[in-house]
C-alpha cells in the first residue's frame, strides 16, 4: 500500500522530476562541502600539533594550518553559493507543483457528472480536497527543504566516519540503521490511527457545517442546547482519542531519543579511546565530533517532524483517493460531431438512468466513508423525436 502511494506521488511529479533531480544533485554537492569543512579544520589542527612537537617545524606548521583553514573557508563560500541556488530552485518548484495539482483537481472535476460534482463539491469532500492540497504543498516543501537534506547529511556523516576509521563508521551506520528502523516502525503502527483521527475530524466538521447552516430551524424548535451538547460530546471523544494517540507516539519518540543519545555517547567515548591510544590523530576529533553532533541533531529533528509528516501523508492519500474517482459520464472513443444536423434526430427504444449517491464504510481507512455510485433506472423503451433546429436536453 505504501509503495503504491509512493509510486503515485512520484508519478504525479512527472513534469518536475528533472528539476527535482537537479535539486537533489545540488543537495549532494552541498553535503560534500559541509562534510569537508570540519575535516579540513581537523587537518589544520593536526598540522599545527605536529609542528609544535618540533621547534624547527613550528613556522612551517603554522603556514600549513593556515592553508588548510583557507581551503575550508573557500569551500564554505562555494557551499553557500550552491545552497542559495538550490533554495531558489526548490522554492520555485514547490509553488509550481502546487499549481500543477490544483489544475489537475479542476480538470478532474470537469469530467464528473452533475450528481458526482454535487457529491464532490459537498462540504465534507471539499474539506478533504482543501486539506489535501495544502498538505501536499507542505509535504513537498518539507521534503525539498528539510527532510531530504537531513537524510543526506545523516547518511553522509556515517559514510564519512568510515573514511576516517572503519570501526567508527560501522558503529555510526548501525546507529543510523536502528534509528531509521524505529522511524519506519512508527509510520507502520500509527498510520491507521492517524487515518481514523482525520476521518472523524472530517465528519465532525461536516456536522458542524450542517449545524450552522440549519441554525434558523434549530432556533425555531428550541433545540440549540441539545445540539450543542451532542456536538461537544463528539468533540470530547475525538480530543480524547487524539490525546491518547499522540501521547503514545511521544512515548515512542522519547524512547528513540534516549537510545540515540546513548549510542552516540558510546561512539564519542570510543573515539577518545582511539585518540588516547594513538590510533587516531588528535585533529580528527574535530570532524568526528562535528559529524556525530550533526547526525544526532538531524536524527532528532527528523523524529520530531515525523508526526507532522504523517499527518500530511494521510491527508494527501485521502486527496489522491478522491481524484481517482471514475467519472460517471464518458465520451466514446470515436464520437460523431458533425457541424450541423440537416434533419431530425430519432431515438428509438432508449433507456434513461442516473447515478445515486451512497456512502459505505471505507475498508482501508478505519471509520471513514467512501462515496459510491449506484444506478437507478428512470425510463425504459422510450422513443423520442427531436425536430431539426431544436436543442434538447434530458434532465
Amino acid at each position: 500500500m505504501y509503495f503504491s502511494f509512493v509510486r503515485r506521488l512520484i508519478t504525479s511529479f512527472g513534469p518536475f522530476r528533472l528539476k527535482i533531480g537537479i535539486a537533489f544533485v545540488g543537495m549532494l554537492i552541498e553535503q560534500v562541502f559541509d562534510l569537508s569543512t570540519p575535516y579540513l579544520a581537523g587537518m589544520a589542527l593536526t598540522a599545527l600539533l605536529t609542528g609544535m612537537a618540533s621547534p624547527a617545524l613550528a613556522a612551517n606548521a603554522f603556514t600549513q594550518s593556515v592553508m588548510w583553514l583557507t581551503l575550508a573557508f573557500a569551500l564554505g563560500l562555494v557551499d553557500r553559493f550552491f545552497t542559495w541556488r538550490r533554495a531558489h530552485m526548490t522554492t520555485r518548484v514547490s509553488y509550481e507543483i502546487t499549481t500543477h495539482f490544483s489544475r489537475s483537481t479542476l480538470e478532474r472535476v470537469t469530467l464528473l457528472s452533475v450528481g458526482q460534482f454535487r457529491s464532490f463539491n459537498s462540504g465534507q469532500v471539499q474539506m478533504i480536497v482543501r486539506k489535501g492540497e495544502d498538505s501536499l504543498w507542505q509535504l513537498v516543501t518539507s521534503f525539498l527543504f528539510q527532510v531530504t537534506p537531513i537524510l543526506l547529511q545523516i547518511v553522509g556523516s556515517a559514510l564519512a566516519l568510515l573514511f576516517i576509521d572503519f570501526r567508527l563508521g560501522t558503529c555510526a551506520l548501525v546507529t543510523v540503521s536502528i534509528a531509521f528502523a524505529l522511524v519506519l516502525s512508527g509510520n507502520y503502527f500509527y498510520s491507521k490511527p492517524i487515518n481514523e483521527e482525520q476521518g472523524r475530524e472530517t465528519r465532525l466538521g461536516r456536522d458542524y457545517s450542517e449545524f450552522v447552516r440549519n441554525m434558523p430551524l434549530v432556533l425555531s424548535h428550541g433545540r440549540q442546547q441539545e445540539l450543542v451538547e451532542d456536538y461537544m460530546g463528539q468533540r470530547q471523544e475525538l480530543d480524547t482519542f487524539g490525546m491518547n494517540l499522540w501521547r503514545s507516539f511521544m512515548g515512542l519518540s522519547e524512547f528513540r531519543t534516549y537510545l540515540l543519545w546513548c549510542a552516540t555517547f558510546g561512539i564519542r567515548v570510543y573515539t577518545f579511546w582511539l585518540v588516547a591510544h594513538r590510533q587516531l590523530p588528535v585533529g580528527m576529533l574535530i570532524p568526528v565530533m562535528s559529524w556525530l553532533g550533526g547526525m544526532t541533531n538531524n536524527l532528532g529533528t527528523l523524529m520530531s517532524r515525523q508526526r507532522q509528516i504523517l499527518n500530511h501523508l494521510t491527508s494527501v492519500r485521502r486527496y489522491f483517493k478522491l481524484l481517482d474517482t471514475e467519472p460517471a459520464v464518458t465520451v466514446s472513443a470515436n464520437p460523431i460531431r458533425p457541424p450541423a444536423f440537416a434533419g431530425e434526430v430519432r431515438l428509438v427504444d432508449v433507456s434513461f438512468s442516473y447515478p445515486v449517491r451512497g456512502e459505505v464504510e471505507d475498508e482501508e481507512i478505519a471509520g471513514d466513508t467512501t462515496i459510491v455510485r449506484q444506478t437507478k433506472m428512470v425510463l425504459q423503451g422510450v422513443n423520442v423525436t427531436i425536430p431539426a433546429g431544436t436543442m434538447a436536453a434530458f434532465v
